[in-house]
């Protein structure tokens, strides 16, 4: 049995069952003859409400508690680069990431028959802001064995001896000897060393399968943006086509009218000479009437001539006949 072990079952038990398995755990380590692992966790602590609904957060969305702690190193890069707009917009962010999270605890505390109030919640999101401000907050609050609700206040550290369960906050007893306790010591020094390894390979790992996811959804938005941006061609290419069998109607309707106008404009020019021609005999015929007119009066004035002196011919002859019967 190994105190790690031991810390990491008891953080991850609903609060009612802490107290109980940890004294099962402690008769455990009494019986197999370590006074001082027992010492050690009968000085655990029963987590408050809000710390065991942080814990069961770790553990059950380690990928996004995780993410919400690279988003405190973005922050404090933003900070320290003086950046403000990106400083705005990743404040924007952690107010709205801590929010979700928040409310991911109370529902998982609820699934678990564990339903936390409107004040814990707070509490919950207090922690997250403070894991968010500070790397001990944050390695305390990733290592999912708070006892207590962390808060920051931009002065001095939000994490004391007490909030979180290690096996520095759970001294051995001091029943066994220097020599003995020096062993244990350099022994639960070792185990911290490789649980804090076995920690740092894990968010490691959990890095990389961030990075991976997240090139992978780069991958997936660069794609998607690829099929887009082909169809996009396509919608375009099929308007271009149909653009172009518009513009070779229109051009076919422009020679066909344009033949059009060419053959009305010859017809045109023959219209006006024919209309030339007959204006042409028009004016011969108006002079052919006005000669005949003039002969035509010419000779009525030559019939009432000839009719005048035989007028005066019948006349005189009458006048002849009368004298020559007196």
């Amino acid at each position: 049995m190994e105190f790690d072990a031991v810390a990491d079952e008891l953080y991850g038990l609903p609060p009612g069952r802490f107290t109980p398995v940890r004294s099962e755990r402690v008769a455990q380590a009494r019986k197999g003859g370590d006074r001082g692992l027992a010492q050690q966790i009968s000085r655990l602590r029963r987590p408050t409400a809000a710390a065991w609904a942080v814990n069961l957060l770790v553990r059950g969305h380690g990928e996004e508690v995780q993410a919400l702690l690279r988003l405190g190193d973005d922050l404090r890069r933003a900070q320290a680069g003086l950046a403000g707009d990106e400083l705005r917009r990743l404040t924007s962010h952690r107010r709205q990431v801590v929010a979700a999270l928040a409310r991911r605890a109370r529902m998982d505390a609820h699934a678990a028959d564990q339903p936390i109030s409107d004040a814990v919640e707070e509490e919950v999101s207090q922690t997250l802001l403070a894991a968010l401000a500070d790397p001990v907050a944050a390695v305390a609050v990733s290592q999912g064995r708070l006892t207590k609700a962390l808060e920051y206040s931009g002065v001095g550290l939000p994490v004391g001896p007490e909030s979180v369960a290690t096996a520095a906050s759970a001294p051995p007893a001091q029943e066994a000897g220097p020599r003995e306790q020096g062993r244990r010591d350099e022994e639960r020094r070792e185990q911290n060393q490789r649980s804090q390894k076995q920690r740092d390979q894990e968010q490691r790992e959990q890095r990389q399968r961030d990075q991976e996811r997240r090139e992978q959804e780069q991958r997936e938005q660069a794609e998607s943006a690829l099929l887009s941006a082909r169809a996009e061609l396509a919608d375009l290419e099929a308007h271009a086509q149909a653009a172009d069998r518009v513009h070779a109607q229109a051009r076919a309707t422009q020679d066909e009218t344009q033949a059009t106008v060419e053959r009305l404009e010859a017809d045109l020019d023959a219209a006006r000479e024919s209309v030339g021609a007959a204006r042409d005999r028009v004016g011969e015929a108006e002079r052919g009437r006005r000669v005949a007119q003039r002969r035509a009066d010419a000779g009525r004035r030559a019939v009432e001539r000839a009719e005048a002196a035989l007028a005066d011919l019948t006349a005189t002859t009458l006048t002849q006949t009368r004298r020559s019967s007196t």
